[in-house]
């Protein structure tokens, strides 16, 4: 990148079964990501059309198993507040402000792996996945699937999870429901100005 490192990489098929990233591996996988890309509205339409546009031509072309490679830069951010709040008079708790945050601030993104055909190595590695390695009810959670439904469940969960959409920001608070059925609720705060 021009303006420095990467400091998280994310290979994201849409999948749930074994994406896990391995432990001292450097590229996380689904169940690793938890922060969703914070696009403005524009920028992220932008980037779904593009998804969209690229991922119907792979699944023309019978591909199929292939990654959304996101990057993520962080920046430090100065923080204006320079506060210290005792909790009481007579407690030696007090609260104190960050002088820096860190937080994304550059991302880069692309679709990896864009060889693999949809062939009969394929439907048995999908068979041989669901009888022996699977203990999930829904067989789609698997990252072999067909084409079509490979690109119609990766773009929902880019859509879904991967990048926000801006109109769900109520007062500075991003509130989001995960779409795996055992995510919790999750909050954080949003920064629109870089100090």
């Amino acid at each position: 990148p021009p303006e420095g490192r990467i400091h998280l990489k994310y290979d994201l098929k849409g999948s749930r079964v074994n994406r896990s990233g391995k432990k001292g591996s450097s590229t996380l996988k689904d169940n690793d990501f938890h922060i969703p890309l914070e696009l403005t509205t524009e920028a992220r339409s932008r980037v779904l059309r593009q998804l969209q546009a690229d991922t119907r031509f792979l699944r023309s072309k019978n591909i199929m198993d292939y990654s959304l490679l996101v990057g993520v830069q962080n920046y430090t951010y100065k923080t204006d507040d320079d506060k210290k709040l005792n909790v009481s008079s007579d407690s030696s708790l007090e609260i104190l402000s960050a002088a820096r945050v860190r937080a994304p601030g550059m991302y880069y993104i692309g679709i990896i792996d864009v060889l693999q055909e949809w062939d009969w190595s394929k439907w048995l590695e999908r068979a041989a996945k669901i009888m022996f390695q699977c203990r999930c009810t829904d067989y789609q959670e698997i990252s072999c699937v067909p084409p079509k439904p490979y690109q119609e469940r990766f773009m929902k969960k880019v859509s879904d999870r991967v990048i926000y959409n801006p109109a769900e920001i109520r007062g500075g608070v991003l509130e989001r429901t995960q779409t795996s059925p055992r995510a919790s609720r999750t909050a954080m705060r949003t920064s629109d100005q870089k100090m």
